[in-house]
């Protein structure tokens, strides 16, 4: 495996706008990096997006 440097101010694709995407984004903003989300739906959440065809998320769901 061969391993790649980024510039500073590298520009980074996340693909997903889940929960995970969106934390990968954050992290990689925090290093410094300039993260481009790239999601299917309208909004971000993935899953946890309510508005969304393809939601886990009903009405009353209660999550700890």
């Amino acid at each position: 495996m061969t391993a790649h440097r980024l510039s500073p101010d590298g520009r980074v694709a996340v693909i997903g706008g889940g929960p995970s995407g969106i934390i990968a984004a954050k992290e990689l903003a925090e290093a410094g990096l300039a993260p481009v989300i790239y999601e299917r739906s309208r909004s971000l959440g993935g899953q946890w997006n309510a508005g969304a065809p393809h939601s886990g998320v009903w009405p009353g769901m209660r999550a700890n």
